[in-house]
């Protein structure tokens, strides 16, 4: 029975967990699945250290969970958590050097096919998490209301010329036009949505007042997103394993333009906020999904308008590649 209540409650929490294995899954690819040649000049270990991101919202909304319950066995528990959360990223970092060969690596189109597959698992486990712990409707929210929005966002983003996603295997076609945003990128924004909301609830549990207020949830929600985007851009952006920017970008943190981290701020406060609202306005859950599907088409526009004013502060204008991107796109698609 112990063992059983041990993972029905892992199984409660599993949004955190999946942050966790996450975290870990990535810092094993830096340093025992990418080749030295893919690396080029970049410093591995700066990378694994961005396992800090996503294990201190793993270890945070863990230990309050765990503080909630109370007693001596949460305490227990408390401590296996942080020696897992600590543990396993230290000694994945430490071990690889010494245990993987050459033969461990992936080359690029491994990677992504991995990555690809990957997501269409996890957003089927996701989904199952949220039709199992909170409702049909609440599975809705995250895995198709979200689905349109991150739809919307990644193709955006590739028609405005700012990525490419080129080298994936299955896409979305709509009659003979084939989108460019391949379903699993898609998919990770349903992904990420649930997760960072989930972990953005646990934390308002803990904190009344902030769970009283949608706008701080909402914000608390984007942070979490940025900062885990913090450990996966970075990887995903070397060489242009998964997505391949545009070259004119200012490189920031790690190589990776200023722009996305932006981009993911400005997406995901607008949703963030209307389901924080909504969860609070008394209708039905069905009717919360109804109201955020019809504002979904105008969110897009809300984030440009947040991520632009941002870029010009990061651009020092808007002289920078970020409007001259734009204005070429604009030029396109009005050459006249």
């Amino acid at each position: 029975m112990k063992i059983k209540d041990t993972l029905k409650k892992a199984w409660s929490h599993f949004p955190a967990w999946f942050v966790f294995i996450m975290g870990w899954g990535i810092i094993n690819y830096e340093m025992a699945r990418i080749s030295p040649q893919m690396w080029g000049d970049h410093n591995r270990n700066l990378f694994a250290l961005t396992v800090i991101f996503p294990m201190f919202w793993f270890l945070s909304y863990y230990t309050l969970a765990i503080r909630r319950e109370g007693g001596a066995k949460q305490r227990r528990d408390l401590v296996l958590v942080w020696m897992l959360g600590i543990g396993a990223p230290l000694l994945t970092w430490l071990i690889p050097t010494y245990v993987y060969q050459r033969k461990g690596y992936l080359s690029g189109a491994e990677i992504v096919q991995v990555y690809e597959y990957s997501q269409f698992m996890w957003v089927a486990v996701l989904a199952l998490h949220a039709l199992r712990t909170r409702s049909f409707q609440r599975m809705l929210t995250f895995f198709a209301v979200c689905f349109v929005y991150g739809l919307l966002l990644e193709n955006m983003g590739i028609i405005l010329g700012y990525f490419s996603e080129h080298h994936y295997t299955i896409y979305i076609w709509l009659g003979d036009v084939k989108l460019p945003a391949p379903l699993s990128t898609q998919f990770g924004w349903c992904i990420m949505f649930y997760v960072a909301l989930h972990l953005a609830e646990g934390f308002g549990k803990s904190f009344p007042a902030l769970d009283r207020r949608p706008w701080a949830l909402a914000l608390l929600t984007s942070i979490i997103a940025v900062t885990l985007d913090m450990q996966i851009d970075p990887m995903a952006s070397l060489s242009g394993v998964w997505w391949q920017w545009d070259s004119r970008l200012v490189p920031g943190f790690l190589g990776v333009p200023w722009l996305n981290f932006v981009a993911w701020f400005s997406a995901f406060l607008p949703l963030s906020f209307a389901y924080f609202f909504y969860r609070r306005s008394g209708l039905s859950e069905g009717r919360q999904n109804l109201r955020i599907l019809a504002i979904v088409p105008w969110m897009p526009i809300a984030c440009m308008a947040v991520g632009g004013v941002l870029m010009v502060v990061v651009d020092r204008g808007f002289n920078g590649p970020t409007f001259a991107i734009f204005n070429e796109f604009l030029h396109k698609l009005m050459p006249y």
